[in-house]
């Protein structure tokens, strides 16, 4: 259960990297980053965004190795060039944030929560939209283990006084619907993506003052 709520479907380009690109892409994304404006409040002027994490959830800055790794294994399997593709990916990404309502391994808990990440899409000059960045990610996710339905809801939203493009999916996983929101907005070849994941009503009213921090 806990593999499946740590899944971060924007590290699925598979393109390559090679070192002096990389250094680049490090230089460049720093500018974008945004900033913590308090322990648990994020604003990122760039992409005109910001949210605050309630007290009582478990926030963790940065990225997260074992959040990547369960990812990486649910995704990919035992499929070793996908692993490999997702590491380069992960390299040109800045994990800005995970919030978990529960700490993960809370039993009976079903832990609604959200994730950020920027990511350099500057190698992958055939993404001209968020929507081209999604149906690529659905494609690579096609090619792994884990199935994804994603719904063809895509649509412009604001979110303060920035639009963003907004879509959702859902996965079927034992007897329980899992429900995904994506927003993201792209900016200087970099997209930022939020992820927010829910399994029925009780979440969704976990998740409001979250979301409400957002559009505020």
């Amino acid at each position: 259960m806990n593999k499946v709520l740590s899944v971060l479907f924007l590290l699925f380009l598979f393109t390559s990297c090679s070192k002096n690109e990389q250094a680049k892409v490090d230089q460049t994304s720093k500018k974008l980053h945004g900033e913590w404006v308090s322990d648990r409040s994020y604003k990122n002027d760039s992409f005109g965004f910001k949210i605050t994490i309630p007290e009582k959830w478990d926030l963790k800055k940065g990225h997260d190795e074992q959040l990547n790794e369960m990812g990486s294994d649910l995704v990919a399997g035992n499929n070793q060039n996908m692993k490999n593709a997702l590491k380069t990916a992960a390299l040109r990404s800045h994990k800005v944030l995970s919030a978990f309502r529960y700490p993960l391994g809370t039993p009976g808990k079903t832990n609604p929560n959200v994730q950020i990440v920027i990511e350099n899409i500057g190698s992958a000059p055939g993404i001209k939209s968020c929507k081209d960045y999604m149906k690529v990610v659905e494609q690579n996710i096609s090619m792994g283990q884990l199935k994804v339905d994603f719904k063809n809801d895509g649509k412009d939203i604001k979110i303060g006084n920035s639009t963003f493009y907004q879509c959702t999916s859902s996965i079927d996983y034992g007897n329980m619907n899992i429900k995904q929101v994506y927003y993201s907005k792209i900016v200087d070849r970099h997209i930022f993506f939020v992820n927010i994941t829910t399994i029925g009503k009780a979440d969704e009213k976990i998740m409001e003052p979250v979301i409400k921090s957002m559009f505020e």
